[in-house]
């Protein structure tokens, strides 16, 4: 039987000798048939005797010349049987390289694995992204692309040693006019997936029952999860002017612990800033947001200059949902929760969006170099099609590819793309459907080093989102040049 381990041992050389043999031999016979043939003519005497010696050479003839050309037969099939085979060892050892360097392990029935140092790389991106151990990371997503990659390729390299040997015993059978018996019947294998789990909770220690991990919730939302104030023990309505173009607290503003401060930008009398909650350090955690749509309106500069390890929870346009954004210890943006996508379009911010697409768009994130390397966009966690805000917390620098949507590329067929992903919402939307979404922001600092981003660049977008509950596939866009 052909398989994978069969076809391990499979060799040109045999045949090769059997080529050149058989071409010898035909080149022999080729010539006795000359000769034969050469001899009857001679044969000039009349009578029984010569009459039986011209018919026997005439025969001998005939049969050498028939030989010799089952044997050039033999020749040509075996010839092509082993430039076949040559091939196919090339194809073999495509199969062996593809798993030595994407960590992939054969088995012999062919079944393809991810190996375990895939696995540990992806348990090492979950235990840094603070990711669920059922979430997908983007080595463990490489790692599923690669196997599927890998077991086309064995599968098609069994596939064409079936159609080989059925090729060569059929050229064989035609050659020398007698049916050559084989096992081949040229059709494709059955080699499948083998199952990957994408829960690594026993490399992590966990229990890999769906416990969340740091600040990436899980699908279906529960608010719990990830909004969680400070105790409240006291409440202060700020009464002193706040510079719209400055943080909160202004310096010298000294916070108390447990305490709720509800902010209005330049006093009592303009637009509410929104109120922000300190925990028993009097450190600020976490701040209920407030945030104009509106083209023009006062922008807010707690959302333009988000702090480090705090919660932002921002009402959507319509005040149906909220959008929330947690920093990380460097104040970048680092998780995105939408409950209830609005379909509520908002105004642009096109001197915020230009400014931070610049910080990727230049080599080493500085637009005082001159050389500009790779073409990024401010680009929006959550679109202005949906409500989304003008300020910098919503916005990241992210590849054009990525950012930009094709109107006429199907999702599937051409890949991620963060705008295409946006289409699908959406539609699910017009459908009256109701889409929540979790967006988490990777910064993998070797790849910022490796490319020459600033850390204030995502290395790529991990984006999980619902449709009336139901939940979707994890997407993962890179946005590394």
């Amino acid at each position: 039987m052909i398989n994978w381990a069969s076809i391990q041992t499979w060799n040109p050389a045999p045949l090769q000798e059997g080529s050149s043999l058989a071409r010898h031999r035909a080149n022999q016979l080729s010539s006795a048939a000359s000769e034969l043939q050469s001899a009857g003519g001679r044969i000039q005497s009349k009578g029984e005797t010569a009459d039986a010696a011209r018919k026997s050479a005439g025969e001998h003839t005939a049969t050498a010349t028939t030989l010799s050309g089952q044997l050039d037969g033999l020749d040509r099939a075996l010839a092509q049987g082993a430039a076949s085979v040559t091939q196919l060892n090339t194809q073999v050892r495509a199969c062996h390289t593809f798993a030595a360097t994407t960590g992939m392990v054969i088995a012999p029935t062919g079944m393809v694995s991810i190996g375990p140092t895939v696995k540990a790389t992806a348990v090492a991106q979950q235990v840094a992204m603070r990711l669920p151990t059922y979430t997908a990371t983007p080595a463990w997503i490489k790692g599923m692309a690669d196997q599927a990659t890998l077991t086309g390729m064995v599968q098609a390299a069994v596939a064409q040693a079936n159609t080989i040997d059925a090729q060569l015993s059929a050229a064989i059978g035609s050659a020398m006019n007698t049916p050559v018996t084989t096992s081949a019947n040229g059709s494709a294998p059955n080699i499948q997936l083998a199952a990957n789990s994408i829960d690594l909770s026993d490399e992590l220690g966990g229990s890999g029952e769906g416990k969340t991990r740091g600040n990436v919730p899980q699908l279906p939302l529960n608010e719990s999860d990830y909004w969680n104030p400070p105790e409240v023990k006291n409440k202060v309505d700020v009464a002193e002017k706040i510079d719209p173009n400055k943080t909160f607290p202004p310096e010298g503003f000294k916070l108390e612990p447990n305490t709720a401060y509800t902010v209005h930008q330049g006093g009592n009398e303009q637009m509410l800033r929104g109120t922000y909650y300190t925990d028993e350090n009097g450190k600020i955690t976490h701040v209920e947001a407030n945030a104009s749509r509106e083209k023009g309106a006062p922008l807010n500069y707690d959302l333009r200059e988000p702090a480090p390890n705090t919660t932002y929870h921002v009402m959507n346009a319509q005040g149906e949902g909220s959008t929330t954004y947690i920093t990380d210890d460097l104040g970048r943006t680092e998780t995105v929760i939408i409950d209830d996508l609005d379909d509520k379009k908002g105004a642009r911010h096109s001197g915020i969006q230009s400014t931070i697409g610049q910080m990727g768009s230049y080599e080493g994130g500085s637009k005082d170099s001159g050389n500009k390397v790779y073409d990024y966009n401010g680009g929006h966690a959550v679109a202005a099609q949906f409500g989304g805000i003008r300020e910098n917390i919503n916005l990241t620098p992210q590849l054009a590819d990525v950012n930009q949507a094709n109107s006429n590329a199907d999702f599937q067929k051409n890949g991620p793309n963060y705008g295409r992903l946006e289409n699908m919402w959406k539609a699910e939307l017009d459908k009256g459907k109701e889409v929540d979404v979790v967006i988490h922001h990777v910064y993998d600092s070797d790849l910022q080093k490796q490319h020459k981003l600033i850390d204030q660049v995502p290395t790529s977008y991990i984006v999980d989102y619902s449709s009336d509950g139901n939940i979707s596939s994890t997407y993962v866009f890179d946005n590394t040049p």
